[in-house]
């Protein structure tokens, strides 16, 4: 496939730091920078990258205690979908809307870390997407490829003033878990069962004509977010056409009952009622943690539920200098003691289930990059694994290729 050209408005020899972005300003923040020229929440552009990057919005209040608004994203269209038909209950959502939607044949979803702030997490992907565009090796075409983002929003977010009265909101950061709305009013509908509305959107072929797939690209939280919606979202006919990104998780949710590490090094896990149940696991030690719209599914039929995850279509991607704990639960210290060291855990753990590595599962090792959200998508090999590179070939991303061992680390390593 030829390889595609990035528009000149895009390329940072065309531009200098503080230039409104091709497509307007929106504020004095939302503005160009260069390679080395951090943005305004510290991002920098990698310097392979030829294109140009665009500032994250820094909207007031915070993680902690909630943020009093929901920014708007240069190039982004801040939309609401109802989630819940009887309460017309809410979903914020970012989608570009540079493009032009009957040309689009893959939507990226990203979905935020701990912070909440879809914002940055769109504004990342659509950055990654334009150097994507600025390489050969990775082959993307920028109008092909939508990127749009949920907004996750918690009680604290709602008390400060960021959310809209239909908004539907969650406890903590629960929703990475698939956990209950706490509002408004009496919605308890799961995160889960709003994402699979979310994604649902995107295959209207009235809105949508020339969709072929969907791809999360994910970090941090973020990633065990996807990571456990891969694990749990029930059949659905497009199953095939939707590939789950993970970066960096925390911790994962395991799907057999054994953990790399002796439960007996955690006296206060060493129950696998404790240490496999949700979130960590799929056993049946804490049912009420299962989100309601599939929990008797999981309860009733593990080995269909560990099948079901392996036969979908994951990306793994783990940065070689991420050795932060991460999640300092005991349930997560019997994955192991860090990011790295879980992901590799992880993916022993799928070479050794009863039929194999999955065949639909594939794993890259990022070289010099930690805990990094930005720089570990914008990698060249994640590029192309996360759903932005080449739009025409699947096994091009990486999707339906071969599986090799790399008996160097003991794990599988996929190539395309």
């Amino acid at each position: 496939m030829a390889s595609a050209t990035v528009p000149p408005e895009y390329l940072q020899a065309n531009h200098k730091k503080g230039d409104p972005p091709p497509f307007g300003a929106v504020d004095n923040v939302q503005t160009i920078r260069l390679s080395g020229q951090p943005d305004a929440v510290g991002e920098t552009q990698p310097a392979d990258c030829p294109t140009i990057m665009i500032s994250t919005a820094t909207p007031a209040g915070d993680h902690v205690n909630g943020w009093k608004e929901i920014p708007i994203v240069a190039g982004f269209d801040l939309n609401r979908l109802v989630v819940d038909q009887d309460t017309d209950a809410t979903l914020p959502y970012y989608v570009e809307n540079t493009k032009d939607l009957t040309q689009i044949k893959r939507v990226v979803i990203t979905t935020a870390g701990i912070w909440r702030n879809g914002w940055k997490y769109a504004n990342n992907i659509r950055n990654a997407l334009i150097c994507a565009a600025g390489r050969e090796s990775v082959n993307a075409d920028m109008d092909k490829i939508l990127v749009a983002a949920p907004q996750w929003l918690n009680k604290e977010d709602v008390a400060m003033g960021a959310a809209q009265p239909d908004d539907v909101y969650y406890h903590k950061n629960t929703y990475q878990r698939g956990g209950p709305a706490v509002g408004p009013g009496d919605v308890r509908m799961s995160s889960y069962e709003a994402l699979d509305k979310f994604i649902a959107m995107f295959w209207d072929k009235d809105v949508y004509p020339a969709v072929e797939s969907i791809a999360f690209a994910s970090h941090s939280l973020g990633a065990q977010t996807v990571q456990r919606y891969a694990m749990l979202r029930p059949s659905q006919p497009e199953d095939s056409r939707i590939t789950y990104g993970i970066m960096n998780p925390g911790s994962f949710a395991w799907p057999v009952e054994s953990r790399p590490i002796p439960p007996s090094s955690q006296p206060s896990c060493s129950d696998p009622a404790v240490y496999d149940a949700w979130h960590y696991g799929i056993g049946p030690g804490k049912p009420t943690r299962i989100p309601k719209y599939v929990r008797d599914e999981v309860l009733e039929n593990r080995g269909l539920i560990t099948e079901r995850f392996a036969f979908r279509h994951v990306f793994y991607g783990f940065g070689l200098d991420d050795h932060g704990k991460g999640d300092t639960h005991c349930e997560a210290q019997l994955q192991g003691g860090t990011h790295l060291e879980r992901g590799r855990n992880f993916m022993s753990m799928l070479q050794n289930l009863p039929g194999g590595y999955p065949v639909n599962h594939s794993v890259e090792y990022v070289e010099g990059v930690s805990h990094l959200d930005y720089h570990m998508v914008c990698s060249s090999l994640a590029l192309r694994r996360a759903g932005l590179g080449c739009v025409a070939d699947r096994d091009a991303d990486g999707f339906g290729a071969d599986a090799e061992e790399d008996v160097s680390v003991g794990l599988v390593s996929r190539t395309g």
